[in-house]
């Protein structure tokens, strides 16, 4: 009995601190003390006190929230105004006013990166797969963003476009290499070079074809040539080593 009367008196006494502490408007310390108290025991009046305190703590939080946004608007500061706006939506995820304005904020921000310096030296320096990045950073912030998805598009195509551009000055400078070797005489060395030209063509550069055909016929000439040569030679040195020394030979 005089335990449940003491719990009584703590109780009483600690809920008037909870009641000074929300006059005082110190609702996170309502909420704590509060929440502290209900494991001695449970009130209407206590329950009311913290949801009260709750709603308080809230309406403050999202008023500093909406300045600090106002402020940050101010400064065109969009990704320090786009974090506050997702903290005030996690506090209160129905609050419909902080949503528009992080749409909003999304777009300002993202508009603003499409006319930047940053944008404009990529496409300046012809790097348009660094510029699809950049622009894919962006799209995480705001898919659906049909600005934004155009210049997608626009990238990938420049993307394609610098890659075939590429690959044909790649293609003719190989070419070249074969013709030059071919020239040189160095057959060998140049219908390599022309099935290489074809590996990295899928076999569709006619220009490597010729080449490779052209190449390998003077090849084989060529060794054929220098194989009769070596025969040759080697035929002029044996009648030498047989006058030299005929004995040295086994008659058939």
């Amino acid at each position: 009995m005089n335990e449940q009367k003491e719990k009584k008196e703590i109780f009483k006494r600690n809920f008037l601190k909870v009641k000074a502490l929300y006059k005082q408007k110190k609702y996170r310390e309502t909420i704590e003390l509060g929440g502290k108290l209900q494991q001695i025991a449970n009130s209407v009046k206590l329950v009311g006190l913290i949801n009260k305190a709750r709603k308080n703590e809230l309406k403050d939080f999202l008023k500093k929230g909406f300045q600090a946004h106002k402020q940050l608007s101010r400064q065109k500061n969009w990704p320090e105004g786009i974090e506050v706006l997702k903290e005030i939506i996690s506090a209160d995820n129905r609050n419909e006013k902080a949503k528009a304005l992080l749409k909003k904020d999304k777009i300002r921000y993202i508009d603003e990166q499409l006319h930047s310096e940053v944008k404009k030296e990529l496409i300046k320096n012809q790097e348009y797969e660094k510029l699809y990045k950049f622009y894919q950073k962006l799209y995480l912030l705001f898919p659906n963003y049909k600005k934004l998805k155009q210049e997608i598009r626009e990238a990938e195509k420049l993307i394609l476009k610098k890659r075939r551009q590429d690959e044909s000055e790649f293609i003719k400078e190989s070419i070249q290499k074969t013709k030059t070797l071919f020239e040189q005489g160095k057959y060998e060395e140049s219908a390599q070079a022309a099935k290489e030209v074809l590996k990295y063509t899928d076999g569709e550069s006619k220009a490597a074809v010729i080449l490779l055909k052209k190449a390998s016929r003077f090849n084989t000439k060529d060794t054929e040539k220098k194989l009769a040569k070596k025969l040759e030679n080697l035929i002029a040195s044996l009648e030498q080593e047989f006058k030299d020394d005929p004995k040295g030979f086994v008659r058939i």
